[in-house]
């Protein structure tokens, strides 16, 4: 599990078997962006020759930089797998239809 000591950083990552992929928590921005990119390439690795599935419930806020980490993972998926964002927070949905509608690679599952 990743986490850091500041309230407005905290990022807290879990991994999951059964979807393959992990639960984030918390909150991505600046100060966490590097734990985050790191977090994504290792769920990457880990779900090799699947979709890679986020549980983000638990995600209060990411900010633009954040969502184009994940866009650029998306965007190294092949095979036709696919990022799926479950329940992701509001703005990361806004953000990335503003920005990055057309990035293939995720799915979004809204609640």
């Amino acid at each position: 599990m990743l986490q850091s000591g500041d309230d407005v950083t905290d990022l807290r990552v879990v991994e999951l078997a059964d979807p393959p992929g992990m639960r984030v928590a918390g909150e991505i921005g600046v100060l966490n962006r590097d734990q985050w990119a790191a977090a994504l390439d290792r769920a990457l690795a880990a779900c090799a020759g699947t979709d890679v599935h986020l549980e983000l419930s638990e995600l209060s806020f990411v900010d633009a930089g954040g969502t184009a980490v994940l866009a650029a993972v998306a965007q190294r998926l092949d095979g036709g797998r696919r990022v799926v964002l479950h329940e992701p927070p509001r703005v990361l949905d806004r953000i990335l239809r503003t920005l990055w509608p057309q990035v293939p690679g995720i799915e979004v599952r809204p609640r």
